[in-house]
């Protein structure tokens, strides 16, 4: 017995105080704490739209025209995290970065009506 528990004792460790995810301090977030940080936020924002705290399953950024939480599109998912990431001061390309989200590009004009089109060589 007494073997046993001086085992047990050596196999309990305390935790590294460093994060295992990489260099983090308070004033340069790594990725994964600015998602915590995010998540907290939207958590906010989930209470206040619908009085409640998400159910498990329920997605955090949300359609905001959506009488329940569902999915939004990607033009509001970067919004919202764009939204999210300056409220808490975290670092937005990061964040998109972590999740695989690439910004889209600048909108090209639609042709059309009044677009310019190119002519011909004469």
């Amino acid at each position: 017995m007494e073997g046993a528990k001086r085992a047990a004792s050596r196999s309990i460790r305390p935790r590294s105080p460093q994060p295992s995810h990489g260099n983090c301090t308070p004033r340069d977030l790594c990725a994964q704490c600015s998602m915590m940080k995010v998540i907290q936020y939207r958590f906010t924002v989930f209470r206040r739209t619908f009085g409640r705290d998400p159910l498990p399953g329920e997605p955090l950024l949300f359609a905001p025209e959506a009488p329940t939480a569902v999915v939004p599109d990607e033009r509001q998912t970067i919004a919202q995290l764009s939204e999210a990431a300056k409220e808490t001061g975290v670092n937005l390309d990061r964040l998109l970065k972590f999740l695989n989200i690439k910004r889209p590009g600048p909108r090209m004009p639609e042709r059309g009506f009044g677009a310019r089109t190119r002519q011909a060589p004469s």
